[in-house]
């Protein structure tokens, strides 16, 4: 998949800078046929934290990078991913290729990998992810509130307190506090 222009003015304004040099390291010694999990896990956990996976769509539209990645994540600290979907990233990581490069293997392993990652909300978002109510219900707001008001009614009927001296009195609320004779 390629990188929208949105999403390479988010990688050039928020940089990974040296955020990866110290599992850059840690991969030099990758061998394709035996690929370390805890060091492809603290690679996804550095881009987890990065600002640039929470500025980032995901591919789908459904949320940002960081948590698609990590649903990713989890499922490698669980052993349920071939390690192998990891390659083009570690490439890209050792041998310090631009954040462009690098962002794009990870949309790419998010393709790939699309039925780990969590669904889109069915939640419509707006510009400033406040979920919106969906407006297909099947009853107004007046008829709604009738329903609501019932049942609360209902529930309480039973809890409101109904002094026996007020009722003999007359309603006058004064009588059960007078000092008796």
């Amino acid at each position: 998949m390629a990188l929208l222009q949105q999403a390479k003015d988010t990688i050039s304004e928020l940089p990974l800078k040296d955020t990866l040099d110290p599992i850059r390291h840690k991969l030099r010694d990758y061998d394709d046929a035996n690929p370390p999990q805890e060091n492809i896990a603290s690679l996804l956990s550095a881009l987890v934290g990065s600002p640039t996976a929470l500025s980032l769509f995901s591919p789908d539209g459904s949320g940002d990078m960081a948590t698609k990645l990590f649903y990713i994540y989890k499922h490698i600290r669980q052993s349920l991913v071939k390690l192998d979907h990891f390659c083009g990233l570690v490439h890209h990581v050792v041998s310090k290729s631009p954040d462009i490069a690098i962002w794009q293997a990870v949309f790419d392993i998010i393709d790939n990998l699309g039925a780990l990652t969590p669904p889109p909300s069915s939640i419509a978002s707006t510009f400033q992810k406040t979920p919106v109510k969906s407006s297909s219900s099947r009853l107004s707001d007046s008829e709604t509130r009738e329903i609501i008001e019932r049942e609360l009614f209902f529930k309480i009927r039973d809890c409101t307190f109904c002094n026996q001296n007020i009722m003999r009195t007359g309603g006058n609320y004064s009588r059960p506090f007078l000092p008796s004779d």
